[in-house]
């Protein structure tokens, strides 16, 4: 199994438990609830990413790539939502989220449809990857042009805001441009672009961008989430993090040297 398939299968598990434990806070808030389905999306398409990856054949490869697009369709949409509820101006800004879900309602059908993605075995990449149809690039477009506008409302409000809520909207934007930085670059992919290290890498800062949005949820209550843990426990999450890292780096180390020809 490659480091592509591995980072793709810690994504899901990582987005999961992160999502499911901003829900568990507060079933009811709309926040909360926005902010799990925004960490369902990435999971699910995480872990269809993950059995395209090891997909045998062009067949279940297709079943695959189908799904994750499905997924992956909503998570910019889920994000901007996300960012509307987060700085409480939903209700100003309902006719453009209306207007976003319904264009990824279109791209769902697209894609049901055949007219946004095929599957091609590509030995630079040695499975089957994504084929990008006539409406791909509109789609990419689309899929950035949502993300951006994310930050435009972000950045905006961040001036606006001060204290705790100016400081949740700062960590939220540095830990999802890490996320986004390295996400993207699976478009690259489906083009047959080979850069590394951000392949097969790039996933694990997704990975990472969610334990720095545990770290903000934790320390300056994003969300309205106030957890008191003893120290005991924090030591142990640190020590496992820190050994969870270092693990993951030699794996890494080792790929990379292996990569330029040196076999330890």
């Amino acid at each position: 199994m490659n480091q592509y398939a591995i980072a793709a299968l810690l994504t899901s598990v990582f987005a999961l438990i992160l999502g499911l434990f901003v829900l568990n806070k507060n079933t009811r808030n709309k926040t909360n609830v926005i902010f799990f389905l925004f960490c369902l999306s990435i999971s699910l398409w995480s872990i269809c990413l993950f059995g395209n990856i090891v997909a045998s054949d062009a067949i279940w490869a297709l079943i695959w790539v189908r799904f994750l697009h499905v997924f992956a369709i909503f998570i910019p949409a889920f994000f901007l939502h996300f960012s509307f509820q987060l700085i409480g101006n939903v209700e100003k800004k309902i006719r453009a989220l209306a207007t976003i879900y319904a264009i990824c309602g279109i791209f769902v059908i697209l894609n049901i449809s055949s007219f946004l993605v095929g599957v091609q075995f590509k030995p630079n990449f040695n499975f089957f990857v994504a084929d990008p149809k006539a409406v791909y690039p509109l789609y990419v477009l689309v899929f950035i042009g949502i993300v951006l506008y994310s930050y435009l409302e972000l950045f905006l409000a961040h001036k606006e805001f001060s204290g705790l809520k100016k400081i949740q909207i700062r960590y939220l934007i540095m830990a999802t441009l890490i996320g986004w930085s390295g996400g993207v670059t699976n478009f690259l992919i489906n083009y047959n672009v080979k850069i590394f290290p951000l392949y097969p890498f790039g996933n694990y800062t997704i990975v990472l961008y969610v334990v720095l949005l545990v770290y903000v949820i934790l320390r300056h209550r994003l969300m309205d989430i106030e957890v008191i843990i003893k120290k005991g426990f924090i030591y142990s999450v640190l020590i496992a993090s820190v050994f969870a890292v270092y693990s993951f780096s030699l794996l890494a180390l080792q790929t990379i040297f292996q990569g330029l020809g040196f076999n330890p």
